[in-house]
C-alpha cells in the first residue's frame, strides 16, 4: 500500500502530445492507445486485403506518441 497515494490529486505534470490530440497526457504515467484499422488508420478496403493504404497524417501522429506507450490496433 502506498501511504502517500491520493486518487483525487490531479496535480501531476502534463504535456500536450501534438496538435492532433485535443488533450494533455501525464508525463509520469504510461499510456495505452487503441486504434481501429479500417477507416481510422487505413483506407477502408474490400477483400482480398493486402494493399492497405495508410490515411494521411497517421504516421506523423504515431511519431508524436511517446516511445514507452503501447499502441493496440483493433478491428471488427
Amino acid at each position: 500500500m502506498i501511504e502517500d497515494f491520493d486518487p483525487t490529486n490531479t496535480n501531476y505534470p502534463k504535456r500536450k502530445v501534438a496538435e492532433v490530440f485535443p488533450f494533455e497526457l501525464s508525463e509520469n504515467l504510461g499510456h495505452t492507445w487503441f486504434f481501429d484499422i479500417d477507416g481510422t488508420i487505413t483506407k477502408v478496403q474490400q477483400p482480398p486485403y493486402g494493399d492497405d493504404i495508410l490515411l494521411p497524417g497517421v504516421k506523423e501522429m504515431w511519431e508524436q506518441i511517446p516511445k514507452n506507450d503501447m499502441i493496440v490496433i483493433v478491428t471488427a
